[in-house]
């Protein structure tokens, strides 16, 4: 089984562009369209078992999106 942990933005930067790794970005793609990491790929948190043919198998993978409510 794959390991997780949690890195810093810096980190996180730093790994997308020495190409390292993929940045995925689990929100909708509402928000995904108006603001995103630059090159990153957007998979919804529901669309992630229907669309693993997307996700780079050669990178480590970065997942990223928002923890907030919205109102």
């Amino acid at each position: 089984m794959e390991s997780f942990s949690i890195i810093s933005p810096a980190e996180a930067s730093a790994k997308l562009e020495a190409g390292e790794a993929a940045a995925i970005d689990v929100r909708m793609a509402y928000d995904w369209a108006g603001d995103r990491i630059h090159g990153s790929i957007n998979l919804p948190n529901q669309a992630i078992a229907f669309r693993t043919a997307e996700v780079p198998q050669d990178k480590e993978l970065i997942f990223y999106g928002t923890n907030t409510a919205k109102a």
